[in-house]
């Protein structure tokens, strides 16, 4: 009886084993089925995205319509939110480029190597804008696989922060934020909220300014960037964390040290020019003087000149010795500024009928 059993025992337990085997591989089977099933009409569902079968903004015909139609719809919402992969799928509509961009963009705009870009969604670098629009791009916001960012154009000299985004960053029930408290200087006399470059602060009427994250703009060679002015009540720990006046590239300690230094320079000049000026005039006025000494000196040579020329043509040559010869028994008055030189007389015989008269010589 033992050996029946035991002989017994594995027939038994391979009767049990091979029935449900078989069945098992028959609910495997079953299942495997209807997951391809579902698996291709899923792809269906998602190839048929970007032949514009279905729309998140279309209206249902029926109830199995509406909840397709719902089903699809949700599932490309959640793909712009996270992945962005389903925004631009047909390379003519961005459905992402409101979102990313605001409704003062134009999507016209766009361009794309060179060429016009209906949907303003391209890689990164090769994106830009339509003459009279400036190109703000959204490298975090991509719009399709790979590095492709949704390209955003807004009109030159008509965007201010507050038309373009209202992101309300730190908005609250303990702080208000607005950015028509934005006071940066912007075209045409206007205010906006773009500022930050090297030579311009962030600037309030009321509250304090905070840089918002991913927004800036080049413009005539400086970079600018976006801001919006918040509010927070006293004794508010949040109010501490706010950006304020120094915000992007503006650094008001080397603001004030340019302007200090430029001061040093300028009033620099101004002394070199000072001193340089009364060099130049003290030499004047020496060279002046001089030229005057000169001109006396010759105006008193002329004058004794003038004066020796009369007095030769009254006495005579200077340095002669004029004698003058008196006869014998004659005396004649000296005059006054002549010089008389008695020359010793000799007489000498001469005959004169027999008799010898002697005739004065002079020597």
């Amino acid at each position: 009886m033992f050996l029946f059993a035991v002989r017994s025992t594995p027939c038994v337990g391979l009767d049990s084993f091979r029935l449900p085997t078989v069945r098992t591989y028959g609910v495997l089977l079953a299942y495997l089925l209807a997951g391809a099933h579902r698996v291709r009409a899923e792809f269906t569902a998602i190839s048929s995205i970007s032949d514009g079968e279905f729309s998140p903004w279309r209206t249902p015909s029926s109830s199995s319509d509406h909840s397709k139609s719902w089903e699809v719809s949700s599932r490309h919402l959640q793909f712009n939110t996270e992945t962005g992969q389903f925004c631009a799928p047909s390379n003519a509509v961005n459905s992402c480029f409101a979102d990313h961009c605001g409704h003062l963009a134009d999507p016209t705009a766009c361009k794309e190597n060179g060429g016009n870009d209906p949907d303003c969604c391209g890689l990164s670098g090769t994106t830009g804008c339509k003459s009279g629009f400036f190109h703000d791009r959204q490298d975090k916001r991509k719009c399709h696989f790979g590095p492709s960012y949704s390209t955003c154009c807004y009109p030159s000299g008509t965007v201010t922060a507050a038309q373009v985004v209202e992101q309300g960053l730190y908005d609250g029930p303990e702080m208000e934020c607005k950015s028509e408290w934005c006071d940066s200087p912007g075209l045409g006399g206007t205010k906006d909220c773009w500022a930050g470059s090297d030579s311009e602060p962030c600037t309030c009427t009321q509250g304090k300014a905070q840089q918002l994250p991913d927004r800036k703009q080049h413009f005539e060679g400086k970079d600018y960037y976006e801001y919006t002015c918040c509010e927070a009540p006293p004794g508010y720990a949040g109010g501490a964390k706010l950006t304020g006046e120094k915000c992007g590239d503006y650094n008001p300690i080397d603001f004030e040290v340019v302007i200090l230094v430029a001061i040093m320079i300028g009033v620099g000049l101004c002394v070199c020019c000072i001193i340089g000026g009364l060099c130049f005039f003290c030499a004047h006025q020496r060279k002046k003087r001089k030229e005057e000494q000169e001109v006396r000196q010759q105006q008193m040579q002329q004058q004794q000149m003038q004066q020796m020329g009369g007095a030769q043509a009254m006495y005579g040559q200077p340095g002669m010795v004029y004698q003058q010869l008196m006869q014998p028994g004659m005396q004649q008055p000296m005059q006054p500024g002549v010089v008389y030189q008695q020359q010793p007389v000799m007489y000498q015989p001469m005959a004169v009928g027999g008799a010898y008269i002697q005739q004065p010589q002079v020597r």
